[in-house]
């Protein structure tokens, strides 16, 4: 898909980072909670970036997130945590039920 829409892509982390394009601005840590922390270093090793965002759990111990939070410190990184719940049920629900015009026109929605 991605050479489809000729859009750079990279087999391995470490290839995206050794890469000799331009450095992103802003990565999103999208892997499995155990190497949030790990691959977060990696790219702020790396590219030393505006801003990351890691999926939560930000980390698996407070040590570990202490010690990514200080290294963003000294990067001059913002780091910021996703608590996303697009894809919960009861999200897809609401969609279904919106979608399906049960409720009527909406005019406005909010949601905790």
């Amino acid at each position: 898909m991605a050479e489809r829409l000729s859009l750079a892509h990279f087999e391995t982390i470490a290839a995206l980072l050794s890469s000799s394009g331009d450095k992103s601005e802003i990565y999103i840590i999208c892997v499995p909670s155990g190497l949030h922390v790990r691959v977060a270093t990696d790219v702020l090793n790396a590219a030393a970036p505006k801003a990351i965002l890691v999926e939560k759990p930000f980390s698996t111990d407070s040590q570990s997130g202490a010690q990514l939070i200080a290294l963003a410190d000294r990067k001059g990184s913002e780091v910021a945590v996703g608590h996303h719940r697009r894809f919960h049920p009861a999200v897809s629900t609401a969609r279904q039920v919106i979608e399906s015009g049960k409720l009527g026109k909406l005019t406005a929605i909010s949601g905790v």
